[in-house]
């Protein structure tokens, strides 16, 4: 391994939890790095298996072990970050492999852009023995803040596997929610959203891996999307109605509610994410659409939910909020039913008419 001459330092926080399996392929990764991390901070929550002789075999690295009861991700990366002694930090879970290159990247971008935050990189997605499944590309709003702040709403595209913070940022932010047993990450993104000045490498940085206890698969704790909603609740009081949902026109929707029934396209999360908003301001929703027939004919109390060939049969032609996530399905129908963009319908995001299936985060 050579050093790469850095005028910032950087700290690897990794962080373990029950996952002895893939910690060796986790620290082979970092001691294969083609630049030294100036410490490797390993935060352990609690492992039920001691990872010590795992550790051990990797004295050659400028490790550090914190063996911690179990409380939580956000608390051991509030300990990981309070350890740390670098201008820099970057995230690695116990279950992921970083690149080679990885940090010689991030520093050589660094050295010309000196007053960067927050950097990321793309991801590989892969099954448990990491073979490739798909992608995580993080670069889609190329540092705009307010596309940035707009997708925050719905998802997280500062997803944090590998992606480097300058350690004093955390003065402006605070660190992570305990109360965000899932979804930390998600929840401090949506405060830095608003200060963070943030840098992307295009380039692949390392290797996500999906596997049956990982967090994200929700094996551990159940998924009921409480925490995407108090995430997202959060997100609606930082930030303006047209800053969130930057495609809708509101002036125009408050003009023609009295002569054109409002329907939202999209019963799900989405859809009841921009149902709040539009009622925040002021804007009535008479209904609902659905392409599926699971939904068709219910009652709601925003009004009946149809399927889209029953909207020729109205007395007056409706206004669409698209609020889904599949566009090559609702683009054909929109085009059958002669509706016009910004005349008869709104997407409520960029993701309802950009296909994207590599995304994880994409709701339904």
């Amino acid at each position: 391994m050579t050093n790469f001459k850095q005028k910032n330092s950087v700290s690897c926080i990794l962080l373990s939890h029950n996952q002895p399996e893939y910690l060796n392929q986790a620290l082979t990764g970092i001691s294969n790095s083609t630049s030294q991390f100036d410490e490797i901070v390993i935060v352990d929550d609690g492992s039920e298996q001691d990872i010590t002789p795992i550790v051990q075999q990797f004295s050659s690295l400028p490790v550090r072990l914190i063996l911690k009861s179990h409380s939580g991700i956000p608390d051991s990366r509030n300990v990981g970050i309070l350890e740390a002694s670098s201008d820099f930090i970057l995230w690695h879970a116990g279950d992921d492999v970083i690149f080679p290159s990885t940090l010689k990247l991030y520093n050589e971008y660094i050295s010309k852009n000196s007053c960067i935050d927050i950097l990321t990189g793309d991801l590989v997605r892969t099954d448990e023995n990491l073979k490739p499944i798909g992608e995580f590309r993080t670069n889609e709003w190329k540092g705009d803040r307010n596309i940035l702040i707009s997708d925050l709403l719905f998802f997280n595209p500062l997803t944090d596997p590998f992606f480097l913070i300058r350690k004093s940022f955390f003065e402006k932010t605070g660190l992570y929610d305990l109360s965000f047993q899932r979804c930390n990450d998600w929840e401090w993104a949506s405060r830095a959203a608003m200060s963070a000045k943030i840098g992307h490498v295009n380039r692949f940085v390392g290797y996500w891996r999906k596997h049956k206890n990982s967090v994200t698969e929700g094996a551990k704790i159940t998924r009921d999307f409480k925490f995407d909603k108090m995430v997202q609740q959060l997100h609606i009081q930082r930030y303006k109605a047209e800053d969130l949902l930057k495609t809708i026109n509101f002036e125009f929707l408050q003009g023609i509610q009295t002569t054109r029934d409002i329907i939202i396209w999209g019963c799900g999360r989405m859809g009841l994410v921009v149902l709040e908003i539009l009622k925040q301001n002021k804007i009535k929703v008479s209904g609902w659409l659905s392409s599926s027939s699971n939904y068709s004919s219910k009652m709601t109390k925003e009004g009946k939910v149809y399927l889209p060939d029953e909207i020729i049969h109205f007395e007056r032609r409706p206004f669409l909020v698209i609020a889904n996530s599949f566009p090559d399905q609702t683009r054909p129908i929109l085009d059958n039913l002669k509706f016009e963009l910004n005349k008869d319908y709104f997407f409520a995001h960029r993701m309802c008419h950009i296909n994207n299936p590599t995304n994880p985060y994409l709701w339904q």
